[in-house]
């Protein structure tokens, strides 16, 4: 089982990382884009490929490495647009 937790602690650090710059970008669009919808868009995408680059530079070119982090990253930008969302009303 411990050959494993690197493994596993990347992809956390990975889907975090990829998260929140997902998140900064969608921010950062406030000005520039004006449907939320499209913000929320704009977010997610550059918050995958954010994950996929990072996946790639730390050479793990299995398949389901790269749809464990997409999956994770998407979880996590969306609970961060929610709970912005929660806390704004």
């Amino acid at each position: 089982m411990l050959y494993y937790l690197p493994f596993f602690s990347l992809l956390i650090f990975t889907a975090v990382i990829s998260a929140v710059v997902g998140f900064l970008f969608h921010e950062f669009t406030t000005k520039l884009l004006r449907s939320n919808v499209s913000r929320f868009i704009a977010g997610a995408g550059v918050s995958m490929l954010v994950g996929g680059f990072i996946t790639k530079l730390l050479r793990f070119d299995n398949w389901y490495y790269y749809l464990a982090t997409i999956s994770l990253t998407f979880v996590l930008y969306v609970i961060s647009i929610r709970s912005l969302t929660k806390s704004n009303e």
